[in-house]
């Protein structure tokens, strides 16, 4: 397992979590609940202040729509929006999820923002009151000092130009909203760092338009994104100071940021130098006296810590001496006769020669001291009077497996020594939430293990080709119309995760497909215009976006961002599913378990754990099944499909010389397409699974 590497100022990152805020109780290297991440965020937290550094916690939206625990309830959200708030987060900002309906905008705007305050950024986002009144959903940016290391931070909360919303919000475009008055002053304010939060892709182009507003103004204040949306692990850079983190979905990833050489106000963590040190003085023998006493501190400390012949450097020092390094890093320039008279530039030289030092992968030491002794050494060769420091800036990621294992080796902790009282009331309020909405409650068997992206499309392994072949003929009924032959379009988004060999519970329903999306339907379509529907829309181009439509709202949103398939070596997808069956211990050669292998800006080692690959397929925009077709080709159909996809099969139907309208479009079921579902598991796969494990989900963590 890979370390954190810590900086001055680190992060925490959570996003598109969807409701997930109990885990995967199938899938036991995510099985961490939303208790256990408060938790680690305490332990990680207690960690920074002792070593004086800062560590922040930000989410970037999307945290409804996707599991039966906010999804089953009545009203939706009954539970979660309490689980949530118990964390203590940072900066926080709205997702699309949190749009779609009106009632889930009034949630967050009733009570996720007051639960979280002026901490609640909507950068570009607007809410309509039931009086007509609009006002912004949240403050549009903050500003704060950090406790520890006194940076200052801006911070803003934007979401990517959605056009899906409800009629009670209004989402600004970005390009508008970095024209402002408010947003052109933000970004002149003094601060150490822009702190850009988002349910935006990082690559996506309003961040790139944000950076280039900042840096028109600020072209060397460090600036960190973090983003969502598409699902991914994905660290991008911008320039030496600019990067953006995306920390996955569904509680699978809790993202991990750190930044070393930002010049703050000051550093708490070096307290013990200062108070050392004589009081600050005004004439320039006396300062240069002041930092030759200082230089010497220093060299001391790192000497005594990592050049002593009588033991071997200690892990626990680490930190410290990393402060030590952090103080010569801070300096503007150091005169070269304090750096001759001291003798700093042989110490560093011996450090970084040394062949092991303890916790090197998360300080870096030996890097940092080298790239000090190279600019002594320089400075030296060339003469002059002073050598100029200008701390590089160091910008690391992880991504976190959002498991115990993890959270103990990351802490260094135990099961006895890691949870706190605050983590387990929280898990244990969610443990009763999931029994008071019966969410593992069985409705079925499923005879296999069906994919959404791990197995191509068609396939007997694919989640869309079951769909296809098997539930929609079923599902897509109307008892006025059941003998007229009729095409049945879903989108492929409809459904959102894999459903398991093993129990298919009223959870499991919410977590494939948690809208509420039902059927509509135009009647008569000529087929020869309706069988072409499906084509167009598959194939997207410009008669799509002329109507300003976004055809990646159809699909998965991780194929926003992933543009071609990733085959990984071949694996029975059996093997891959009983490889999750269990959390193995940490050991020196682990057998690897399939799941994120991340490259990304900085290279292949983001992921704290290592795995062996899985692959991902793309798959189209919708899926079609042909109903109750005569033997030959009939010559009208009825045209059904998913609710949400109306814009696009309305458009398609024109293109297409059809002169079809909002008019003619009709409700095919009552039912939601998730009801149909559910309805269809309990019907066909009502076999007993002979495994009563599923009452005890909770015990697999």
């Amino acid at each position: 397992m890979r370390d954190l590497p810590w900086g001055q100022l680190n992060f925490l990152q959570t996003t598109d979590t969807h409701g997930w805020h109990a885990g995967h109780l199938q899938e036991a290297q995510y099985s961490a609940d939303w208790g256990d991440y408060i938790s680690f965020a305490t332990r990680m937290r207690e960690k920074a202040d002792k070593d004086g550094v800062d560590l922040l916690l930000i989410d970037t939206g999307d945290r409804i729509e996707g599991n039966g625990l906010y999804d089953a309830s009545s009203p939706k959200g009954q539970y979660t929006y309490d689980i949530f708030k118990e964390q203590d987060i940072d900066v926080i900002c709205t997702g699309n999820h949190e749009l779609y309906e009106i009632d889930a905008a009034a949630r967050e705007y009733d009570q996720t923002v007051p639960n979280f305050k002026d901490r609640y950024l909507a950068s570009n986002l607007d809410y309509i009151k039931r009086t007509g009144e609009i006002v912004p959903m949240a403050q549009r940016y903050r500003t704060f000092t950090t406790k520890n290391q006194g940076i200052r931070v801006l911070a803003f909360g934007f979401l990517f130009d959605f056009k899906g919303n409800g009629n009670n919000t209004v989402v600004q475009p970005v390009e508008e909203t970095i024209k402002e008055e408010w947003f052109q002053q933000a970004i002149r304010e003094d601060v150490d760092l822009f702190l850009v939060a988002g349910h935006v892709m990082p690559r996506g182009p309003e961040y790139k338009a944000i950076y280039k507003a900042i840096r028109s103004q600020k072209w060397d204040t460090p600036i960190q994104f973090f983003g969502g949306h598409s699902h991914i692990r994905d660290f991008t850079k911008y320039d030496s100071k600019a990067y953006g983190l995306q920390s996955g979905r569904y509680m699978e990833t809790i993202g991990w940021m750190s930044i070393d050489g930002i010049k703050g106000q000051g550093k708490q963590e070096l307290e013990v130098v200062n108070q050392e040190l004589e009081p600050s003085t005004k004439s320039k023998e006396e300062a240069l006296t002041k930092k030759r006493k200082e230089l010497m501190y220093l060299q001391h400390k790192i000497q005594k810590a990592l050049l002593n012949r009588e033991f071997a450097p200690k892990p626990e020092d680490m930190d410290q001496i990393s402060g030590y390094i952090s103080k010569i890093e801070s300096y503007a320039s150091i005169e070269l006769s304090v750096i001759q008279g001291t003798k700093i530039h042989k110490v560093l030289k011996s450090v970084f020669k040394l062949d092991n030092i303890p916790r090197d992968a998360e300080f870096h030491i030996k890097s940092r001291c080298q790239a000090l002794y190279d600019k002594f050494h320089e400075a030296i060769s060339l003469g002059g009077d002073y050598v100029a420091i200008q701390a590089n800036m160091n910008f690391q990621r992880r991504y976190i497996d959002n498991n115990l294992f993890g959270f103990y080796h990351h802490t260094g902790l135990d099961s006895t020594t890691f949870p706190t009282e605050h983590g387990k009331r929280v898990s244990t309020h969610i443990r009763k939430a999931r029994s008071a909405l019966k969410l593992d409650h069985t409705y079925g068997c499923a005879p296999k293990d069906l994919w959404l992206n791990r197995a191509p499309y068609p396939s007997n392994d694919s989640i869309l080709t079951w769909l296809e072949n098997d539930v929609l003929p079923a599902i897509v009924t109307n008892k006025e119309r059941k003998d007229v032959p009729r095409l049945a379009i879903a989108n492929t988004g409809a459904m959102r995760f894999d459903i398991f060999k093993g129990p298919f519970t009223r959870d499991t329903t919410f977590i494939v497909s948690p809208f509420l999306s039902k059927f509509q339907y135009i009647k008569d379509v000529p087929y020869s215009s309706a069988k072409s529907v499906i084509g167009l829309i598959n194939n997207g181009g410009p008669i799509f976006s002329g109507g300003n439509l976004d055809m990646s709202l159809l699909s998965v949103p991780e194929q926003i961002s992933i543009q071609q398939d990733i085959i990984a070596p071949q694996i029975s997808l059996d093997e891959k599913s009983s490889s999750f069956s269990n959390q193995r211990p940490l050991s020196k050669e682990p057998d690897l378990i399939p799941g994120y292998t991340t490259t990304d800006d900085l290279g292949k080692d983001g992921d704290d754990t290592v795995h062996s690959p899985i692959s991902f397929y793309r798959v189209p925009n919708c899926i079609q099944a042909p109903i109750a077709f005569p033997s030959s080709d009939p010559e009208i159909v009825d045209l059904v499909f998913i609710d949400f996809t109306q814009p696009w099969v309305l458009l398609a139907l024109k293109f297409l010389g059809e002169s079809y309208e909002k008019i003619h479009v009709k409700n095919y079921t009552d039912e939601t397409f998730t009801e149909l579902i559910s309805a269809w598991i309990q019907e066909n796969w009502k076999q007993d699974c002979g495994d009563k494990e599923e009452e005890e989900g909770w015990e697999i963590i």
